[in-house]
């Protein structure tokens, strides 16, 4: 498995506890949610948060998570809101639209990797075909939507797709998701979001301590293809 990613930091986390965490546990991926409308309330930086980011955060694993109009426009083929972020090296469009023929160009610019949704086994093996061919894309298996509910069971990745987990996952649960997903080839990954917020809609950084504590042993088997964080 290739990260673990923590979904949802915002304004009242302190940037320099999100790196003292990723010099302990170089597999965390840092989610960074990203809306015009939304923007400075919970879950959800704002712009002052993210330029702290993106001066601290170069060596840290980031994903920007963009939802809204930034997803819609991005997956229509405008690359408008992939720059500008140069720290960011994974680019996930929220929301379950399929992708127009412009996307294909979008997908194609390096560095990024682009991350897409989807809700469904079955529309798993839709876009899976839709993005054959694209080897930036990878899909994210997320039937909850961000609501914190586990699946039913967690799908199977199409031959060749990259692909996450997705859904309900927390500390109480992380370890049986992890045995219920099964071997997965090494750049899958879970993604946690509701799971690791506290009461307030705060992410919990209590939460994502036990959290990668308990998958550490899972990463440390295979720590020769580890990323490494700078210290």
């Amino acid at each position: 498995m290739r990260f673990v990613t923590i979904t949802g930091a915002d304004d009242a986390v302190d940037v320099r506890d999100l790196a003292a965490l990723s010099r302990e546990f170089p597999f965390v991926e840092w989610g960074i949610l990203a809306s015009l409308t939304s923007a400075g309330t919970p879950r959800y930086p704002s712009d002052r948060w993210l330029a702290e980011l993106c001066r601290r955060g170069h060596h840290l694993n980031l994903a920007m998570h963009l939802c809204g109009r930034m997803a819609r426009e991005t997956l229509a083929g405008d690359d408008t809101w992939v720059d500008g972020w140069s720290v960011f090296r994974r680019v996930q469009i929220n929301g379950y639209v399929p992708p127009a023929p412009e996307f294909a160009a979008v997908a194609a610019r390096e560095p990024y990797e682009f991350i897409l949704q989807v809700s469904s086994e079955e529309w798993l093996q839709e876009t899976a075909t839709e993005v054959a061919g694209l080897p930036n894309v990878g899909l994210l298996f997320d039937p909850s939507g961000g609501r914190g509910r586990e699946p039913g069971r967690w799908a199977v990745p199409p031959l060749g797709v990259r692909m996450g987990y997705a859904g309900g996952i927390g500390p109480d649960n992380v370890e049986q998701v992890l045995r219920d997903i099964g071997p997965v080839n090494a750049d899958a990954w879970i993604d946690m979001e509701t799971g690791v917020r506290d009461e307030r809609d705060r992410l919990s950084l209590d939460k994502v301590q036990l959290v990668l504590e308990s998958v550490a042993p899972s990463f440390q088997q295979a720590a020769g293809t580890l990323p490494e964080v700078e210290q």
